[in-house]
This record gives structure tokens, sequence and C-alpha cells, in this order.
């Protein structure tokens, strides 16, 4: 791998995990989704920042299920889709934006909250599918 790709996976990665720093305050920015893509940018280019966050108590388990399962939890679903809803209203009501630039969005977040609506739902039982509860 080149350093040009492995610095842009970095810059991208850590870019992402400011974004979803922020998003753990702000309320119409989504977390789940920029650490998803900051640990995925960091497996390939920095193990150990990796690890670091799958270490993390808030957003470690959300990484594990991810990379598991496929798993996102239906609370992360319901603010990611929020998210971006709020945000294309905020678009439409800016005039100063152009069209072209609004709908190229649109359509950028009609396949981001497909592709999150369609990832099946975890419950926060840590356990991998098939492991049975021990009765009590």
């Amino acid at each position: 791998m080149g350093w040009i790709f492995r610095f842009t996976l970095l810059f991208i990665g850590s870019l992402s995990l400011g974004l979803g720093f922020l998003g753990a305050f702000l309320p119409l920015l989504p977390t789940t989704p920029f650490v998803l893509l900051a640990a995925y940018c960091f497996s390939k280019t920095h193990p150990r920042f990796y690890r670091w966050l799958r270490s993390l108590p808030v957003v470690g388990p959300s990484i594990e299920e991810w990379n598991d399962r496929g798993i996102i939890r239906r609370s992360a679903k319901v603010t990611a889709t929020f998210a971006l809803l709020c945000i294309s209203l905020f678009l439409w009501f800016r005039p100063l934006i152009p069209l072209s630039v609004k709908l190229t969005a649109y359509g950028v977040f009609m396949v981001v909250i497909t592709f999150v609506v369609s990832r099946p739902e975890g419950s926060l039982d840590p356990r991998p599918k098939g492991v049975k509860r021990p009765r009590p």
C-alpha cells in the first residue's frame, strides 16, 4: 500500500473520528457511522489506533457488533436517519446553495439511509449468534 493511500486513509479516519466525537455532543450529528468509518480506515493504516477505538467503552461495542455480525443498533439507525433528514431540510431552505449540490447531497443521503436501515438490528447481548443463554 502506497504512502499516499495510507496517509489519505489516516486523514479520513482522523476526520471521521473527530466528527464522531462531535456527534456525541451535538444532537443532529450521528456518532456511529463516523466511528465505523474511522475504525475501517484505522484498521487498514494504523492498527494501534484501531485497537484503541475498539477498547473504548462508548464506541467499542458498536465496532465489535459491526465487525462480528454486521449489526447496527436501532438507536444508531434512528439517529443517523433523523440527522440526515434534518440536514436535508436545512439544505432545502438555503437559497445560496446551487440546486445541483442539493440534489447530489439528497442522492447521497438516500443511499446512506437505505444502507443503514437495511442492516440487521442487534440486541445488546454480547454473545455471538448461536450461543445459547445458560438456564438459571
